[in-house]
Parts: structure tokens; sequence; C-alpha cells
């Protein structure tokens, strides 16, 4: 098992808004996000999303903040399922990560820089 991490980051626009895609795609498991608030305005809402590799790509959300106003670790689970389908929430399990990654600010404020998103996972 090794550790892995990417450093997803930018400067907003105008409106407060940022899109990061990262440049390859991950395979493995999400283990930590550590979220930076940086320069961004209180009030800061970010996603993290996987986008898978092939041509019918589902957008998966791995996690979502609202009112990000402070530096912060996050440990993203999800419940994994029973044999007959339904959500087992006695147990939780790593998100898959297979695709690509994409971070989203919204009301960050304008032309702000040094926040974003340290994601840790292990393959």
């Amino acid at each position: 098992m090794a550790i892995n991490q990417i450093y997803l980051t930018g400067t907003t626009d105008a409106s407060g808004d940022l899109v990061v895609n990262s440049i390859s795609s991950i395979f493995g498991f999400l283990y930590k996000v550590d979220w930076v608030d940086g320069g961004f305005d209180d009030g800061v809402d970010a996603t993290l999303t996987v986008t898978g590799r092939t041509q019918t790509a589902i957008t998966k959300t791995l996690l979502t903040l609202t009112d990000a106003n402070d530096d912060a670790d996050y440990y993203p689970r999800e419940y994994a399922d029973t044999v007959a389908g339904a959500e087992n929430t006695s147990f939780s399990e790593y998100p898959l990560i297979d695709g690509y990654l994409t971070m989203t600010v919204a009301s960050g404020g304008n032309k702000k820089a040094g926040g974003g998103m340290l994601i840790t996972y292990f393959t």
C-alpha cells in the first residue's frame, strides 16, 4: 500500500468561483482531505468530485463544504451496502477514486488565492 497526495489550488475569478481539475487520473481509496482556507473570503463553499475515465463516466461527490472559513481536516467515508443492496449504516468504508478529481469553489471572493484541498489517498 502506498500513500499518495495531490494538491488542488488556484485563484478565483471576479465572481469568486474556481474550478480545478487534476491533470491525471487517480485510482485508489480516499483517506483524507485537508481544506486550506488561505485567502478565500468568509462564506466560501467547496465541493470535491471524481469523474470516471470512460465515455459514460459518472461524476460522484466525495466531499461538500459549506461556509468553510477555517482550515480543517476531513475524513470522507461512505456506507457499505448489504447483500440485499440496502445501505448498511453500521459499516463505512473509504470512497473509491477512479478518475479525475475536481475541486469547485463558490463565494471565494474576487481574485483570491492561497486555498485549496490536499487529498491523501492510498493505492
